[in-house]
């Protein structure tokens, strides 16, 4: 608990969506560590990996803006740098919006706002499967979380 991510939806040419690194024990200090994307990436919700690292962050997009939906992920250091891991965007996700990473960190699982669908990649960001309708009559599938049964 020495570290809280913020993701930042941008709102202007000047303010790109960004992720932003704080030390919880210095929080009146501003971040430690700033990563910018895309004005257009609109970032949604994030979740670390349960084995090392790295952090997901969900790109909400526009639905106007075919290719702007999608996932991130980003690497922190203890110092606080970050480093941009890989990101996957694609012409079919639509306002992408929750992310859950499996207790073995090796699936991440991203539900659409959009058209409720459900996403399965792996940790290095490529698409294993889709599943569409999850969402039902609503197609609005947003939050999503795994728990193990014991």
């Amino acid at each position: 608990d020495d570290f809280i991510f913020l993701s930042c939806v941008g709102d202007s040419s000047d303010i790109k969506s960004q992720v932003q690194l704080w030390n919880l024990s210095e929080l009146q200090q501003g971040p430690i560590g700033l990563l910018e994307f895309s004005i257009n990436s609109r970032l949604w919700h994030i979740t670390p990996s349960p084995i090392d690292n790295n952090v997901y962050v969900v790109l909400k997009g526009y639905p106007s803006i075919p290719g702007s939906s999608g996932l991130a992920s980003f690497a922190y250091d203890n110092s606080g740098g970050l480093v941009l891991n890989w990101q996957k965007t694609d012409s079919s996700f639509d306002e992408l919006h929750g992310v859950a990473v499996s207790a073995d960190g090796s699936r991440l699982y991203v539900s659409s706002k959009g058209d409720g669908s459900m996403h399965v990649f792996n940790s290095s960001g490529e698409l294993l499967n889709s599943i569409s309708n999850v969402g039902g009559a609503t197609k609005d599938l947003t939050g999503i979380a795994l728990v193990q049964v014991p």
